[in-house]
């Protein structure tokens, strides 16, 4: 498994609105990127008899959906960080290979609220 820790610019969900007074003599310096994590799935072996991998959050939301392929590599986005310790989105992510539709195997993906990153419950870094 390999994480993608990138800077990107979050949407704005607020309605544009003009601002006509700004104080000038204090400088302010805010980013609007904030880090983001996505990550490469890497499948060196398969058991037998899987037909389809599907990588779902807590929230029931489905992230990704294929059969398995040759080279084994899958990529995903999970978020924000922020967003998922914030619980503002979701934290935790269930990777499920299923044979007929039948789950074989899962690996738990989660990011704790202090940023804890854990793959099956094992802490793998931190955000």
């Amino acid at each position: 498994m390999i994480t993608n820790y990138e800077l990107r610019k979050k949407p704005n969900m607020e309605p544009a609105r003009i601002v006509f007074d700004q104080p000038s003599d204090k400088k302010t310096v805010a980013s609007d990127m904030l880090p983001f994590l996505s990550l490469k799935l890497i499948i060196k072996k398969w058991s037998p008899g899987v037909t389809q991998i599907k990588i779902t959050d807590s929230r029931g939301a489905v992230h990704l959906k294929k059969k398995p392929n040759d080279d084994g590599i899958y990529s995903f986005e999970m978020g924000f960080v922020d967003d998922m310790k914030d619980k503002v989105t979701s934290g935790k992510f269930f990777v499920t290979f299923l044979e007929d539709k039948k789950p074989v195997e899962q690996i738990t993906i989660t990011v704790e609220e202090d940023g804890t990153f854990l793959v099956n419950g094992e802490k793998r870094g931190k955000f």
